[in-house]
């Protein structure tokens, strides 16, 4: 445009006058009306004169980057782009505004699919974790303000700091920690995580191959080849051993006998029969009761016992969960079963016998009532791991299961090298059972019968050592799934089957089951040092026998079975610390009030070392060429690692194991309650459960409350006018209690007898409601 102006300046020979140019400067300006583009001045140079056009005016709001400078020779023009700037803006605008929509849209959406998959399962799952951490902060000032009294300067926190202190828990910080304990499960779970709990590096080639052959079920695949055991040669152990090895039917007696009578201790009877103070009463009656106290605690020692105590042993486990009355056992048909099941021990074994079912039968016991499992267990299925314990070792020949397999013995055949002594055991214990004279399920119904069976064979079978590791597994996943809500609820008193955490589920009671056979199978070492050395000493020797066996039929001697060459004490090190250690630390991080064990693991090992090192420092041997400096080296480290980890297991449990003591301390209060209370109305001292007999709190309460209630009523209706010759001749109408009524109120705790300022005696005694003892709970 400019362009066509300079040529018509130049056509018109300098004719162009200032009509002209304001003619060609309008007809410039209206060209660009309502175009994407105006001028806003013009300027042109014509024949030495200067004519200037200035539209700025019209457009007050340009800016000044919207204007271009156009010229061509004299002509200069300025056009502003701002309609076309403008058109692009708002284009840019209504682009970014639908992007904007777009987005919103896209986030909602994107926010709702987020919010239904993730963040309202996973707000879920914070709120249950707070409410579980507030729960645990108001226990410990609950426990604070028991300790402490109520004065607000000894509590740890007040409402508003609890809440706070929740509030402070990042969420994500929740999330780590769940996340971490589902890598924890997973590594659990991987295949041949069993290696974790062996660390070979500390490891002598002995014990390396003693735990892969027993434990790990890895065969030496280098050693000559088993030759099957003939006749010739289980008659050649007969006459080694003193004994056989049994079939499942066919087994050595033993000597101990269960008393004829299964009572509860407390009550003696006469030698007629009759009930009555026995003779000899005080020397009966404390021997008695340390008995009793022996039975109840980590000392029992069944070595040191005579068979009239191990009779009453058995007998106390029994009655201790009212088994026989809870499923109409008779007693002759108890002790029948006991005595037959004794007659199939082999008492020539060193170890496997009779003592050592007793032993281990204990040790469940133990468990049962000091994890207060006794609580989410069914009454059958006590009955059931009690069995399993007394008869988990029946028949066994003293020999190990890979030497049977080895041997091709008939055991190995007939289970198809799959746990020939576990399998006989459980075979051997259901031919006693079939007998109806020792049949003590008898009186289970066919699902009841059923469902004993299967605990009393997984029990049984689950102490074959090829299981160690895998258990160990499962009982860390068990810990980490349920472990803290058990604990909690046990504390609160809130345990059963119904209730308690993973104890609904009848396979994870099964397992538990399954944990405590075995756990006290090996248990020697978790018991005092004097214990520990004894049982020690005992297996060892029967390792040796069939060691001696091996050279004799000419085959590899199995490791840790050659008498020769097996060092007892460094043989126990290995055996603590790679096979019992690992078990007990989980077992304890479930059951926190079995640290006691934790620690006696320690002292056992610390013993065991201290005498490998002093052989070491004695021996010429190892001294001459520096092999005692470097193994004593060896041995004072793997204990310090060993103390090391326990320590931290203790340090973990130790909080929950005070709350679970004090939580049962409570519960034996309660009883002595109930006791007391009892003793006011005259009742049958039978009728009240031991202190670890009562595995059913309800029931104890619920039976209290209507011997009580019955005699609350008779006691309301009338008065007591006591005889002349108990009045206070000095009072005013009192009446002074007799000597028994003194001791009752003693015993009560209660106000039971009190002057009414009538010159009579009336009587009050305080309901115990199944409530009241649920709440004294």
């Amino acid at each position: 445009h400019i362009e066509s102006f300079a040529r018509f300046a130049e056509r018109s020979n300098g004719s162009l006058t200032q009509a002209d140019w304001d003619t060609m400067a309008s007809d410039f300006m209206s060209f660009y009306q309502n175009k994407d583009m105006f001028p806003t001045s013009f300027t042109a140079v014509y024949e030495g004169q200067t004519y200037s056009y200035d539209w700025t005016d019209d457009h007050p709001y340009i800016r000044l980057d919207s204007v271009i400078n156009v010229d061509y020779q004299d002509i200069h023009a300025e056009v502003s782009l701002s309609p076309q700037l403008q058109a692009e803006s708002i284009a840019s605008i209504l682009i970014i505004i639908l992007v904007i929509i777009a987005l919103v849209g896209f986030t909602a959406s994107f926010q709702h699919a987020v919010d239904h998959l993730v963040v309202i399962p996973l707000e879920r799952m914070m709120d249950t974790l707070k409410s579980s951490a507030n729960s645990i902060l108001r226990s410990v000032q609950h426990i604070a303000h028991e300790k402490g009294g109520d004065d607000d300067e000894n509590a740890l926190f007040n409402e508003h700091d609890i809440d706070e202190e929740v509030e402070k828990v990042l969420e994500t910080d929740l999330l780590e920690n769940m996340v971490a304990k589902l890598a924890r499960i997973t590594a659990l779970v991987m295949p041949g995580n069993e290696t974790q709990y062996v660390n070979e590096n500390n490891m002598d080639q002995n014990t390396k191959d003693w735990i892969h052959r027993e434990y790990l079920h890895e065969d030496n695949k280098h050693g000559r080849s088993s030759q099957i055991m003939s006749m010739a040669d289980a008659k050649n152990i007969r006459n080694k051993t003193g004994g056989s090895i049994p079939s499942p039917g066919q087994a050595g007696h033993g000597r101990t006998t269960l008393r004829k009578s299964v009572q509860p201790p407390g009550k003696d009877r006469n030698a007629d029969g009759s009930d009555g103070e026995p003779k000899e009463k005080d020397a009966k009656q404390i021997h008695r009761e340390k008995m009793e106290r022996a039975i109840n605690s980590w000392t029992y020692d069944v070595e040191a016992l005579s068979a009239k105590d191990i009779q009453f042993s058995i007998s106390y486990i029994f009655n201790t969960f009212e088994i026989l009355e809870e499923f109409d056992v008779p007693v002759r048909k108890m002790d029948g079963f006991i005595k037959e099941l004794e007659k199939k021990y082999i008492s020539t074994n060193k170890y496997h016998n009779w003592k050592h079912a007793v032993d281990v039968m204990h040790t469940v016991f133990r468990f049962i009532i000091e994890t207060q499992s006794h609580t989410f267990f069914t009454p059958l299925e006590t009955f059931s791991v009690l069995i399993s314990a007394v008869a988990h070792d029946v028949a066994h020949p003293g020999l190990s299961n890979s030497f049977l397999i080895k041997t091709r013995h008939s055991l190995a055949i007939m289970h198809n090298d799959q746990s020939p002594l576990e399998n006989m055991h459980c075979a051997t214990l259901y031919e006693i059972v079939n007998k109806d004279k020792f049949n003590v399920f008898g009186k289970l119904d066919v699902d009841d019968w059923r469902t004993a069976r299967k605990i009393i064979i997984s029990a049984i079978l689950g102490t074959d050592m090829v299981h160690h590791f895998p258990l160990i597994s499962k009982l860390e996943i068990f810990y980490e799934m349920h472990g803290l809500s058990l604990q909690k609820q046990i504390v609160a008193g809130e345990s059963n089957c119904e209730t308690a955490a993973g104890m609904k589920e009848t396979a994870n009671r099964s397992f538990l089951i399954d944990v405590f056979l075995h756990a006290a199978d090996i248990s020697n070492p978790v018991k005092s040092y004097d214990i520990c050395k004894k049982w020690a000493y005992m297996v060892v020797e029967e390792f040796f026998q069939q060691g001696d066996l091996e050279k004799e039929r000419g085959e590899d001697v199995s490791p840790m079975m050659d008498r020769l060459t097996t060092n007892i004490p460094t043989m126990q090190v290995s055996f603590i610390e790679f096979v019992v250690y690992p078990l007990y630390d989980a077992l304890i991080k479930t059951f926190p009030s079995l640290e006691v064990l934790l620690r006696n693991i320690v002292k056992n090992n610390r013993e065991w070392t201290s005498r490998r090192v002093e052989e070491l420092k004695q021996d010429q041997r190892y001294n001459a060429n520096n092999q005692g400096d470097e193994e004593i080296t060896k041995l004072e480290t793997r204990l310090v690692q060993l103390e090391a980890k326990a320590q931290k297991t203790i340090q973990l449990v130790l909080p929950m194991s005070l709350k679970l003591e004090e939580a049962k301390q409570q519960y034996e209060d309660m009883l002595k309650v109930v006791a007391s209370a009892s003793s006011v109305l005259s009742m049958d001292s039978e009728n009240l459960p031991m202190m670890a007999g009562n595995y059913s709190r309800r029931r104890l309460a619920s039976g209290i409350t209507d011997e009580m209630e019955d005699d609350v009523r008779d006691l309301d209706e009338k008065d007591f006018d006591p005889p002349d010759s108990t009045r206070s001749s000095g009072g005013s109408g009192g009446s002074a209690p007799s000597s028994s009524m003194r001791g009752s109120r003693r015993a009560s705790g209660s106000d039971a007898i009190g002057n009414n300022g009538k010159g009579k005696t009336s009587t009050k005694v305080v309901r115990i409601s199944e409530a009241a003892v649920e709440q004294e709970h």
